[in-house]
């Protein structure tokens, strides 16, 4: 019963991993899009000038 268990908790163990894994990509993932969208963001912002020139 006890080595039963043990299996059960290694595996969700090694399943918490994978998700912890995969939470800090998506993580990087999301940072990286908020960067891009406030560069977007900036240049948008800078049309206006640019076509009153």
């Amino acid at each position: 019963m006890k080595t039963q268990m043990a299996k059960v908790i290694d595996a969700q163990s090694k399943q918490l991993d994978t998700q912890s894994q995969e939470i800090r990509s998506q993580t990087k993932q999301i940072e990286a899009l908020r960067q891009e969208t406030a560069e977007m963001k900036a240049q948008i912002a800078a049309i206006p000038a640019k076509l009153d020139k």
